[in-house]
């Protein structure tokens, strides 16, 4: 106001097809910046009416240029890790996903944190980047074990969806035990073929998943087969 001061703002919620009041009006003092209740009706467009008065009473009103209820939240869909199931880089996680979606507001963009099963934050807090839909992140310290990976997509209208996989980290190689020949006796072979017996075991998360043998004539050989 260029004569007199600004005494009050009034703000209302107004229904953008038919300018009907639907929330309001509220005395929100002298503030430009105000949070009030309303009820939305998701797919409805509104419009915000602002009225300003001066210390004489004369008021003016301005329309906002509307915005588009959206009450649903978006829907996640895959991630998964571009690294093997059971990795050996413990400084790194290697990510994608696809078929995250949100059909009237849109996706904003993607948060993501590393944790665990209790605790999506437990190693790495949220952490907002961007509208993308691959993440390498490097310099990590993971453990030997599982970790989890959540994705966050947010729509327009602050609502979300996560989606988690677990990736694994083994650096202990397996130990294998007990290797004896069965069809042996004294050190002879009791017939023309070997029969050959071992223990291996791999702590968890890690797992056997492939043994091989091979014979020589030293230790650790493999010239004979």
């Amino acid at each position: 106001d260029l004569g007199t001061s600004v005494r009050r703002y009034r703000l209302s919620l107004v229904n953008a097809s038919n300018d009907k009041v639907v929330s309001g009006p509220f005395d929100v003092g002298i503030t430009t910046s105000s949070r009030v209740p309303a009820s939305l009706e998701h797919g409805q467009r509104y419009r915000w009416r602002v009225e300003g008065e001066d210390l004489l009473g004369h008021s003016t009103a301005e329309l906002s240029n509307g915005f588009t209820a959206d009450a649903t939240a978006p829907t996640c869909g895959s991630l998964r890790s571009l690294l093997p199931a059971t990795q050996r880089l413990r400084d790194r996680v290697n990510v994608e996903w696809e078929g995250c979606y949100d059909a009237d507001s849109g996706i904003e963009g993607y948060e993501v944190a590393l944790g665990n099963a209790s605790h999506a934050e437990a190693a790495r807090r949220y952490t907002w980047v961007g509208n993308i839909s691959h993440l390498l992140l490097l310099g990590l310290d993971l453990p030997e074990g599982h970790t989890r990976v959540t994705l966050r997509a947010h729509n327009r209208a602050g609502l979300t969806c996560t989606v988690s996989i677990d990736v694994r980290v083994d650096m202990t190689p397996p130990e294998c035990s007990k290797l004896h020949l069965v069809n042996a006796h004294d050190g002879y072979l009791t017939a023309p073929w070997l029969e050959v017996a071992w223990q291996c075991f791999d702590a968890p998360p890690g797992y056997i998943a492939l043994t091989a043998w091979a014979v020589g004539t030293y230790p650790r050989g493999d010239d004979v087969q």
